[in-house]
């Protein structure tokens, strides 16, 4: 039960503290919907990482290896997944209506990936592994979706050249 706790209580403080910032508040079924939508990342990303893995025998370097391991096995394929969940759950809705609207989606989709990654790194590694996940890569995960948010809002909000066709 403690590790249970020391999993999700960082990324349960990071939404807390998110959802309040915003001064238009989102619908909590909207935010419920992108924070399950992280779970769902989590199964788009092993369908990718999988084939992956058999790539990964071909580095004889250890240090290719870990680059291999960090972005093409892990970053891409986790940002990547989160996007498309991103997008396909808020990019029409009504309710995304303003700027800070994607940043909030985004790191409820982004926290919700990484509370279900953390629940499965602490309870394989233990509580030092909850201190520092909590530390680093739960905020990390969060941080890396305000960008993602931001452009995604970038795109929805800013106005279009004229095209001429």
């Amino acid at each position: 039960m403690t590790l249970l706790l020391a999993s999700i209580s960082p990324v349960l403080i990071f939404l807390y503290t998110i959802f309040k910032k915003d001064v238009n508040k989102e619908p909590i079924s909207l935010v419920v919907k992108c924070f399950l939508g992280g779970f769902a990342a989590i199964v788009l990303t092993l369908i990718m990482v999988i084939p992956m893995l058999a790539m990964e025998e071909h580095f004889h370097s250890p240090v290719l290896k870990s680059i291999f391991n960090a972005f093409a096995v892990a970053a891409i394929p986790e940002e990547i997944s989160k996007f498309v969940i991103l997008y396909w759950l808020v990019w029409k809705s009504k309710f995304f209506d303003e700027y800070y609207d994607g940043i909030v989606y985004a790191i409820f989709v982004s926290l919700g990936f990484a509370m279900i990654e953390n629940i499965f790194y602490v309870f394989e590694h233990g509580m030092f592994t909850a201190f520092i996940r909590a530390i680093l890569a739960v905020p990390g995960h969060g941080f890396f979706a305000v960008f993602m948010g931001y452009f995604l809002s970038m795109a929805k909000f800013s106005p279009q050249p004229n095209r001429k066709t």
